[in-house]
């Protein structure tokens, strides 16, 4: 176990970086190219850009069963994860990460 000013944590203990948090606004429009009787909605992008620094994070996971996991941050955090696994939510996850974020000067 490892001793932290808020408690011990376990051997499952990782760290984790993240990215900048990432704000896109988006809306949903018919496909005018298609000009078949099925149209499909496509999303249209109005604004990608991140919001803040890089973040690390030491986490620790007392109980994991592939659907939930609570998860312990080292300052005493406590948090729950869900997984989803509908293929809709995946590949809309995917779509945002692959967007390019407007650079921070283009915004003003």
């Amino acid at each position: 176990e490892r001793q932290t000013p808020y408690g011990s944590l376990s051997e499952r203990t990782v760290q984790v970086d993240f990215d900048p948090p990432r704000i896109v606004l988006q809306y949903r429009a018919d496909d005018e190219k298609n000009t078949n009787t099925n149209r499909q909605t496509i999303m249209k992008t109005l604004l990608c850009f991140n919001l803040g620094p890089v973040s690390s994070v030491i986490l620790d996971t007392p109980f994991s069963n592939g659907k939930i996991r609570l998860g312990k941050g080292s300052r005493g955090s406590l948090f729950v994860f869900g997984r989803d696994n509908r293929a809709v939510v995946q590949d809309e996850w995917t779509r945002l990460l692959a967007l390019r974020p407007t650079r921070r000067w283009k915004l003003l």
